[in-house]
C-alpha cells in the first residue's frame, strides 16, 4: 500500500474520500497574471492607423517575431475600428488573418513592447513591426481567420511562438478607407 504524505516533513497523510478519491486543496493562478507579477507579460498595440486603397484591398498590419530562447504565448487578440468610409462595402466585415512564419525580412516601424508590470523596465526579446513590407505568406492557409464587423473586440487566443518563430496579421478591407488598431497580450515562458 502506498501512503502519500505532505511536503512539510510533518508526516500528514493525504485524505481520501469514501469514493476512494484523493481530497485536494489547490490554488489556481492564471499564467498571464503570474507572468505579469514577474515582469514577463506584455502588450503589443499598433494604436490607430488609417489605411486607404482601392476597395477591396489587402494590407499587412502587424508582424511579431520571437528572438528569445523561451516560448512566447499569445493569450488574447484585440481589434478596434475607428472610421470607415470612401467606396466599397461600408457595412461589410473586415477579414483578419493570422499567418505563421511568413517568408522574408520585414521593414516597417517598430512598436514598443509594453511590460504589464508597471514600472518594470525588463526588455522583451520580441520585435513587433507595424505595416510590414517584404513578407509573403504560405498558401497552406492562416492560423486564424476572423471577421470584424465594427467597433471593438477582444478575444482569447492560444498561440505559441517558439524561439525564432513569427506571425503576420493581414487584413482584407472591404472599403477604401479604414481606421483600425490591433494588438496582442501575451507572456514569455520561463
Amino acid at each position: 500500500m502506498t501512503i502519500i504524505v505532505d511536503g512539510t516533513g510533518q508526516g500528514t497523510r493525504a485524505a481520501v474520500t469514501k469514493e476512494n478519491r484523493l481530497r485536494v486543496d489547490a490554488v489556481s493562478e492564471n499564467a498571464y497574471a503570474h507572468s505579469a507579477q514577474r515582469g514577463k507579460a506584455f502588450t503589443i498595440n499598433t494604436k490607430t492607423i488609417l489605411y486607404s486603397g482601392t476597395a477591396p484591398f489587402q494590407q499587412s498590419i502587424l508582424h511579431v517575431h520571437n528572438h528569445g530562447t523561451d516560448d512566447v504565448e499569445l493569450t488574447s487578440f484585440f481589434v478596434g475600428e475607428s472610421v470607415r468610409g470612401g467606396q466599397g462595402g461600408l457595412t461589410d466585415p473586415i477579414l483578419l488573418e493570422l499567418y505563421g512564419n511568413p517568408a522574408g525580412t520585414p521593414t516597417g516601424n517598430q512598436l514598443d513592447i509594453v511590460n504589464q508590470r508597471v514600472g518594470d523596465p525588463t526588455p522583451f526579446n520580441i520585435t513587433a513591426t507595424v505595416d510590414p513590407i517584404g513578407l509573403t505568406v504560405s498558401p497552406s492557409g492562416p492560423l486564424l481567420h476572423q471577421y470584424h464587423y465594427s467597433g471593438r473586440a477582444h478575444d482569447d487566443l492560444n498561440i505559441t511562438l517558439p524561439s525564432n518563430q513569427s506571425i503576420l496579421v493581414m487584413a482584407s478591407f472591404p472599403s477604401s478607407l479604414v481606421g483600425i488598431c490591433l494588438g496582442f497580450n501575451g507572456y514569455v515562458r520561463g
